[in-house]
């Protein structure tokens, strides 16, 4: 877009005010408005809907471009919108009084009309109606006293996570939530879990190619960080508040952030591997990966924890009447340290007691032998049993030799055990028993 002064200035120096004006880009066949400075009050500022006005030039090469996607755009919001043109090729005073620097410019006019809003979305027929009816949206919503709707992908500003399936397309991913202005606080800020958050554009090179890279982060990292995108040309606020000032921007905001000085830049790679690295480190500083300790209570958060690539350490421990409440928690949290140590993200704490999951102490040959520990690779199907001492140089020791390979995983015969569903601990010491006393024998003995 060049800016306005210099064409004009340049077609003066030129002679081109003498040459036969370009032909125009609109006729009256087109659903688009032709407005002058003279009809624009009457046909925008006093119009009781929204407004989007294109200020271009004839002989504009870009003007020409969007002309045959303003067409459409106009088309489909008949009877919804205004679709508007405005030839701002001669010294508009009211492209001037609207800080109109090039062509073409595209404000939208939505309920206050003397502050219209900047479309700097796609160049295209659906970005423009998307954009339009974000504005129809809201004016609707102040009319009626209502909380306008986030986007056009769905209603409301619920706890229901949006998703686009698309691995392909920016913001696309099975696991890549959707965010927008309506729901961006209410879901990341103050969050218990971190997010990892792109804003992209939805005609930007860059961000089309990291889609799948951004899709696939989101698989790998599911249930450890929230994974989301945010169109930033249809949802500039959130954009704006954040200084994003290209595509692709990604920010990430830690679990509990009060604030957005609490959120960082992202500044590694743009590849699957490098995001996913990138994010468990940060997850690992702030101590929230090391996962655990979680009592193996069912089949169900076996696979929950223990998915992907995930490593689940898994200790079986004596029984509370064996040992009390206060050995227990001491031992897992010398476990919960040494895991929190190795900094490797993949590993997960689990934990059981004797006798709780029998078909694990059999399948892992940890029976008759407390405290046990054994590493279990679910996707792998495969584990590997922590010989030495059990306290937190042993057991990082032998966290150290999984990461390096010098522990060696064995595939678990006959695959990996079923988990049963047990009662979790109640945190409580074992009750104490009573002696049974035989009422007769007491009083026989005192007689």
């Amino acid at each position: 877009m060049r800016p306005l002064s210099a064409v004009l200035a340049a077609a003066a120096v030129l002679g081109l005010a003498a040459v036969k004006p370009a032909a125009a880009l609109y006729s009256k066949r087109d659903d688009v408005i032709e407005v002058t400075d003279a009809t624009f009050k009457d046909e925008v500022t006093k119009a009781d809907g929204v407004v989007a006005v294109e200020f271009y030039a004839p002989w504009c090469g870009h003007c020409k471009n969007l002309a045959p996607e303003w067409k459409r755009a106009a088309a489909a919001l008949k009877g919804v919108a205004k679709v508007v043109a405005l030839d701002a090729s001669s010294g508009s005073s009211v492209a001037s009084k609207f800080g109109v620097q090039g062509f073409p410019t595209i404000k939208i006019f939505g309920a206050n009309k003397r502050s219209p809003s900047d479309y700097n979305g796609a160049r295209t027929s659906d970005g423009i109606v998307d954009a339009v009816m974000k504005e129809v949206r809201a004016l609707v919503a102040k009319r009626t006293g209502k909380k306008a709707s986030g986007g056009s992908s769905s209603g409301g500003g619920g706890s229901k996570q949006r998703r686009n399936a698309d691995a392909s397309q920016p913001g696309g991913g099975k696991q890549v939530v959707t965010l927008t202005d309506a729901d961006f606080d209410a879901r990341v800020m103050g969050s218990d879990e971190p997010w990892l958050v792109e804003f992209y554009a939805p005609w930007c090179g860059h961000c089309k190619n990291l889609a799948p890279e951004w899709a696939a982060a989101a698989e790998a990292l599911e249930g450890d960080v929230n994974v989301a995108a945010v169109d930033a040309t249809q949802h500039a606020s959130v954009a704006s508040r954040f200084g994003v000032r290209g595509y692709p921007t990604i920010k990430y905001i830690p679990a509990g952030a009060s604030s957005d000085a609490d959120v960082q830049d992202y500044n590694g790679g743009r590849d699957a591997s490098s995001i996913t690295q990138w994010a468990q480190a940060r997850l690992q500083a702030e101590g929230g990966s090391a996962g655990g300790p979680v009592e193996l209570t069912s089949q169900a958060v076996f696979d929950k924890e223990c998915k992907k690539q995930r490593i689940c350490i898994i200790a079986l421990l004596p029984h509370i009447a064996t040992e009390g409440k206060e050995r227990r928690e001491a031992r897992l949290a010398t476990m919960q340290a040494a895991v929190k140590a190795s900094k490797a993200p993949q590993f997960r704490l689990l934990w059981t007691s004797e006798a709780q999951q029998p078909a694990v102490e059999e399948a892992f040959g940890m029976r008759g032998s407390l405290p046990s520990v054994v590493a279990v690779s679910r996707s792998k199907k495969a584990f590997a049993r922590h010989r030495g001492p059990v306290d937190e140089e042993g057991i990082g020791s032998f966290l150290s030799g999984l990461v390096s390979g010098r522990v060696r995983p064995a595939l678990a015969k006959g695959g990996l055990p079923a988990i049963a569903t047990v009662e979790p601990w109640d945190g409580q010491d074992a009750p104490e028993e009573e002696d049974d006393i035989d009422l007769e024998e007491l009083l026989g003995e005192s007689l």
